[in-house]
């Protein structure tokens, strides 16, 4: 096999594990286009980014209600000159946990060793958005795999290429109107 200069390779191609990215938007205008494109994730992600097979190649999907287990959560607030770590009870605290100037964070990061449960508990996140029992004020989530994404593409691309049909009647320019 012939070795590629590491200057040369793709940095998606270096991770040993899937890296999700989880985009929050709270829409107040055009009703029925976050309507539909929340149908359209809602959808999206019932039937790929929830479904746990029971192993590998397995046609039985499991509930992730069933299945899902909570894991050792600590929140890292970073201050000037200072990192605070908070253990939680759940990834539904962690959602709601309010920064030092008592808002909502605007991004998350999970890190962890592989296989520890970052995927698990990021589709985890979207099964509870689809069911109402977390980000109740969120009108979209966007759950990016990042290993999908092309080195050229925006999160606005990856969003359409990833998450809606092709046939969508909307753009991200609609989402943002």
């Amino acid at each position: 096999m012939e070795q590629v200069p590491r200057q040369k390779r793709s940095p998606y191609l270096l991770l040993p594990f899937d890296l999700f990215i989880a985009i929050f938007i709270t829409i107040s205008g055009n009703d029925e286009i976050s309507s539909q494109c929340q149908e359209f994730l809602r959808e999206h992600y019932k039937t790929d980014l929830c479904k746990i097979p029971q192993f590998p190649g397995s046609k039985n999907d499991l509930n992730m209600d069933d299945i899902y287990t909570d894991i050792a959560i600590e929140i890292e607030l970073t201050e000037p000159g200072n990192v605070v770590r908070i253990p939680v009870v759940d990834h539904s605290e962690m959602l709601g946990r309010k920064t030092n100037n008592s808002e909502l964070p605007s991004r998350l990061l999970v890190t962890g060793e592989g296989g520890c449960g970052k995927s698990t508990l990021t589709a985890k996140i979207a099964h509870d958005w689809i069911k109402g029992e977390v980000l109740k004020n969120i009108t979209l989530l966007f759950v990016l795999n990042m290993r999908k994404m092309g080195p050229q593409d925006s999160l606005e691309e990856a969003v359409f290429k990833q998450l809606l049909p092709k046939d969508a009647r909307f753009t991200i320019e609609d989402l943002h109107r």
